[in-house]
């Protein structure tokens, strides 16, 4: 399988010899779009696996978020310290830093069982509220 490297607005195959080495199938920036459009490639996709994003810059926010998907469907999140939906509303919130998608990692926890569109929606009401300061 080729596996995609992503890197701002273009996209690269890599060839499986270098797949090989990065165990990561897609990775990239999330300097032109944030979380919510990674995970939601990765739902209308239907993809498997997990995605890893680390955010830019130092400090509380700055914990790395992991998101498990399965077919397409996000079944948890951790934070380091919180797991299922807490974990998921801060990995979507990131919209700096890096991310990686491992394809065919299962999470052995199911945490988040809603429609996936439902909470990419639900996670951008919560982000327009915190941008009007209504959160």
């Amino acid at each position: 399988m080729d596996c995609l490297t992503v890197w701002a607005k273009k996209v690269n195959v890599v060839p499986p010899a270098a797949a090989v080495r990065s165990a990561a199938c897609m990775q990239g920036q999330l300097d032109d779009s944030g979380a919510i459009d990674v995970v939601l490639l990765l739902a209308r996709t239907a993809k498997t696996g997990k995605l890893e994003l680390h955010p830019e810059g130092i400090g509380p926010q700055t914990t790395s978020c992991t998101v498990f998907m399965h077919n397409g469907s996000i079944v948890h999140a951790e934070d380091g310290g919180n797991g299922g939906h807490d974990a998921l509303w801060k990995a979507l919130k990131i919209t700096k830093g890096e991310f990686s998608f491992f394809a065919d990692h299962l999470s052995d926890t199911t945490t988040i069982r809603e429609n996936p569109m439902r909470l990419l929606l639900e996670a951008s009401r919560r982000q327009d509220e915190e941008s009007a300061g209504l959160r």
